[in-house]
């Protein structure tokens, strides 16, 4: 529902340490501090999961289509969908010197063209 977010209870201790995690990018929030997510809204999601009432949260990417990479090192890359390798990340198609290549990008990094 929420590829590539982690909820967590953090204290102000805990913040940095969060930040300093493998593949973590920012913590959701604004410049000044982190946002808390109304327990509520927490809940909510518990409940869409547990129910599997989430659909897809990216159906404008199947097979075939031409993307771009938005992002990270490989950005302004286009190529052609491939197929999904696991989770939201997918195989792209790019070709580079006369070669296609399958490159692995998560969904985050992928736009439709």
């Amino acid at each position: 529902m929420f590829p590539g977010y982690i909820f967590a209870a953090l204290s102000a201790a805990n913040y940095v340490k969060a930040l300093s995690c493998r593949g973590a990018i920012e913590v959701l929030g604004t410049h000044k501090g982190p946002s808390v997510v109304p327990t509520e809204q927490i809940d909510a999601i518990k409940r869409l999961v547990a129910e599997d009432a989430v659909g897809e949260p990216y159906p404008h990417l199947a097979r075939g289509v031409a993307v771009r990479v938005s992002r990270g090192p490989l950005s302004g890359i286009c190529g052609v969908l491939d197929s999904r390798s696991s989770g939201y990340v997918f195989y792209v198609n790019v070709e580079l010197l006369g070669r296609t290549l399958p490159v692995k990008i998560d969904a985050d990094s992928l736009e439709r063209l």
